[in-house]
């Protein structure tokens, strides 16, 4: 069944996580000397700290040596704010990424950071990240640096820049022909547009000539490029005079084979990241590795932690680019203690920046947390999370909108709101107990469609339900409820026969005969039809229940003034059209589908009801139905 699939599926992306958290033993080290020679243009200065917070770095590979270098850094950052790094190692496997930034957004993470991980291979969860407004920032996630493809930012250097420091330095260090092979590997974004400049930059110089340009996946270089060189000295020979990689980590098993045909001619740069053991072979002059247009690592890994930082506080991102490095043997062999000292200057700027107190231009900002959903396929928080967006934008006030620090049910999370700040705000169907216990905004989020309660049946049970004419016989059946919701209560003082268990219980001991029907909610019927399609399970098409009720926004009883600017909101964009814009983008096509006119409606009333409850505003409210709607009633 779909619910224990995804259940198993979380739960082995919670252990890889845990296993990878456990074996990862980076220490935060300080940033490699040659950082030194990188240009430091500071940004503008950011917020102060913003508390502790939980970190899921997602590294694509630790073998490669730009992802650990960023590491370290971040590492380093995370120490001096008082953050918490959750590391996982995607061992260059989509599969395991999957699960980990799956587990990520389900999981403890306030923000999830992609070192060298394909931002394309996450589309769709990168999608429900910011439906959920859980910040995800990329290092070398995608082509370019700065906010795109679903992230917050991404920390890079230009692509054109690296290209022309190549180029630049080739034409630079050799007189004659050059021949050029160019080393890339086609999966990864930033190394295709990378590759692709780098052709478009060598174009213009008329020594040189691109011979070919050769496929290898980084993580089988050390398999591949043997057999590539031979190869590509058959296809050249002599003609072939330098090699140009995306990564360090082709020339760590590049030269032995080329000894073996006697090319020990050929010169090797890379467009990569500043791998140390490359740095060393560069530094020591007997490479046939004679440079590399490396990273500040380090200086990336303190902006992540600083672009984070900033997303926290409800800022836009600086997007602060840094400049590659020319790493030659010159310049690494000219490197001394004082050069070293300048490595530090990104460290210094940002913990002065974290320690300045708090201020009205970065941290008078209100913060809303909301449960976290326990599931990656629950579309029912959608709209309530954008809903609530809106509202806090309409009221005009400065805010960072996010999900709790774990995922909970709504028992919990009203138990939560009451105790503390975990939880700020909860929607849920008001009850007059709700309402004694929590503050209510009166404004019903779903205009009431959820009293209106559609039938998930079995397959073989249609017929018997399309013969039920009138509520007598519907009470000879049990239904199935959530144990504390309050629709529970409504149909047993109706008289109906109602059999409890938690909700992720529910569709499986319908699907077992435990009881015989389902009522839901007209807006959530639909996706979880199709969500159990493989169970057997349909909507029945006959007949549907009727009782007033609204979902509110609740928050604590003493929190008037979030209570106040959600009311606010949801008044102004009622006003202005947006919230009858957002519920019919959301709910339009549920309440076509349902074709409550051709239906039996048995009303109900509904005791739970508090006497406030705004029913003679009729502009709070959807009617669905025709007036002559409705065959069935309940007495």
């Amino acid at each position: 069944m779909r619910w224990a699939r995804l259940r198993c599926v979380l739960a082995l992306g919670g252990m890889l996580l845990a296993a990878t958290a456990t074996a990862t033993t980076m220490a935060a080290a300080s940033p490699q000397p040659y950082e030194s020679l990188a240009s430091w243009l500071a940004p503008t200065p950011g917020p102060g700290n913003q508390g502790h917070k939980r970190i899921a770095v997602l590294m694509h590979d630790q073998r490669n040596g730009g992802v650990v270098g960023v590491y370290r850094g971040l590492e380093a950052a995370a120490a001096t704010l008082g953050w918490t790094l959750i590391p996982a190692n995607g061992q260059d496997d989509p599969k395991i990424l999957r699960l980990q930034m799956m587990q990520a957004l389900t999981g403890e993470a306030d923000a999830v950071v992609l070192l060298g991980v394909p931002a394309t291979q996450l589309d769709d969860l990168l999608a429900k990240a910011k439906q959920w407004r859980i910040p995800v920032l990329g290092w070398h996630a995608v082509a370019e640096p700065g906010s795109r493809d679903g992230l917050f930012t991404n920390v890079s250097t230009s692509p054109y820049a690296v290209a022309k420091q190549v180029t630049d330095y080739l034409v630079n260090s050799h007189s004659g022909r050059i021949g050029i092979v160019l080393i890339s590997d086609s999966r990864f974004p930033i190394a295709a547009h990378k590759s692709a400049t780098l052709q478009a930059v060598l174009a213009s110089c008329r020594r040189c000539e691109l011979l070919e340009t050769v496929d290898i996946p980084i993580s089988q270089a050390r398999d591949r490029v043997p057999a590539a060189v031979a190869a590509l000295n058959a296809r050249h020979g002599r003609a072939w005079t330098h090699t140009v990689a995306i990564n360090d980590v082709y020339f760590d098993h590049i030269n032995v084979p080329l000894a073996e045909l006697g090319r020990s001619d050929i010169r090797h740069i890379a467009a990569g990241d500043g791998a140390s053991v490359a740095i060393s072979r560069i530094a020591s002059g007997k490479s046939q590795q004679i440079a590399s247009v490396g990273e500040p690592l380090d200086q990336q890994g303190w902006q992540l932690a600083d672009e984070l930082n900033r997303a926290f506080a409800g800022l836009s991102p600086s997007d602060l680019q840094s400049a590659p490095i020319l790493l030659t043997t010159a310049r690494l062999r000219g490197l001394n203690a004082p050069h070293a000292g300048k490595a530090d200057a990104h460290r210094r700027f940002y913990a002065r920046t974290w320690r300045t107190p708090a201020g009205p231009g970065h941290d008078n900002i209100l913060r809303v947390s909301y449960p976290r959903a326990q599931t990656l396929d629950d579309q029912r928080v959608n709209y309530p999370i954008e809903l609530l967006d809106l509202a806090l934008r309409a009221a005009g006030t400065r805010f960072v909108l996010q999900p709790s620090r774990v995922s909970m049910k709504q028992h919990r999370a009203m138990a939560e709101m009451a105790a503390g700040d975990a939880v700020s705000v909860v929607w849920s169907m008001t009850s007059r107990e709700r309402e004694t216990q929590y503050r209510a905004i009166r404004i019903p989020i779903d205009k009431g469609l959820f009293g209106w309660r559609i039938p998930l049946v079995r397959r073989d049970a249609l017929p018997r339900f399309a013969a039920i004419t009138e509520a007598a016989e519907l009470k000879r059946l049990v239904a199935g409820q959530g144990h504390d919701w309050p629709d529970t209560q409504i149909l047993r003082d109706a008289g109906f026969q109602v059999s409890t268990s938690v909700e992720e219980n529910l569709p499986r001991m319908l699907a077992a005969q435990r009881f015989d029907w389902y009522p839901r909610g007209l807006p959530e019927v639909w996706q979880e039809a199709a969500s159990l399609a493989g169970d057997d399970l349909v909507v029945e098409p006959t007949l549907a229940l009727h009782y007033p009720t609204a979902i509110y926004f609740f928050v604590r009883r003493d929190n008037a003034r979030l209570a106040g600017l959600i009311e606010r909101g949801l008044e102004a964009a009622m006003r202005d059209g947006r919230f009858e814009q957002l519920f019919q983008a959301t709910h339009g096509d549920a309440i076509a589908r349902a074709r409550l006119a051709d239906r039996r409606i048995i009303e109900l009333p509904n005791p739970l009801l508090p006497p406030d409850t705004p029913l003679a505003r009729k502009a709070l409210w959807h009617n669905p139905t025709p007036p002559h709607a409705g065959e069935a009633r309940q007495d």
